[in-house]
C-alpha cells in the first residue's frame, strides 16, 4: 500500500462462513507500505475471506453508548479508538489456490519477495514512460 506517513496499521479478518468471529491476524513482515501477514483459524469450508485495512488515530471518538446499545437505561458516554477504514480486500474461497507444506517464510525472503515486487512495479513504470516518450518524440515531429 502507498503510505506516505509511518501511522500505525491494524489488521481484522473474518470469514463469511463464520462472519461473527474475527480472525487472529499476524503481522509477518513490514517494510515501507509492504505488509505480510498470516491469517489464522480459518475453517476448512471459509467460502469468502474479508480483510479489512485500518489506520490507527491518535485521536479518541467519544460514542453516547445509549445509541448504540438500545437495551441501556444510563445515560453513559466511552472513548474507544478512532480506527480508520483504509481499504477491504476480499476472497473467494474457490478462486485461492491453497499451498498445503508452505510455511512461514524468514525475513530475508520476505525482503527479496518485496524486492521483487518493487522491481516489477519499477519495470512496468519504465514500460510506460518509454511509450510516453515515443508518443511524445511523434508528436514533436508532427509538429
Amino acid at each position: 500500500m502507498d503510505q506516505t506517513d509511518e501511522e500505525e496499521v491494524s489488521f481484522v479478518a473474518q470469514e463469511k462462513a463464520n462472519p461473527n468471529i474475527k480472525l487472529p491476524v499476524h503481522l509477518l513482515y513490514e517494510d515501507d507500505g509492504y505488509y505480510v501477514v498470516r491469517v489464522s483459524d480459518l475453517s476448512s469450508n471459509w467460502e469468502a475471506l474479508a480483510f479489512g485495512l485500518y489506520q490507527k488515530n491518535d485521536e479518541k471518538e467519544t460514542v453516547n453508548v445509549d445509541d448504540v446499545t438500545s437495551d441501556s437505561k444510563t445515560d453513559s458516554t466511552e472513548e474507544i479508538d478512532a480506527h480508520a477504514l483504509i481499504t477491504t480486500l476480499y476472497s473467494d474461497q474457490r478462486k485461492t489456490k491453497s499451498e498445503e507444506g508452505k510455511g512461514a517464510k524468514n525475513k530475508q525472503e520476505y525482503a527479496l519477495l518485496v524486492n521483487e515486487l518493487e522491481k516489477d512495479t519499477v519495470k512496468k513504470k519504465m514500460k510506460n514512460y518509454e511509450k510516453a516518450i515515443k508518443v511524445e518524440a511523434k508528436h514533436k515531429r508532427q509538429t
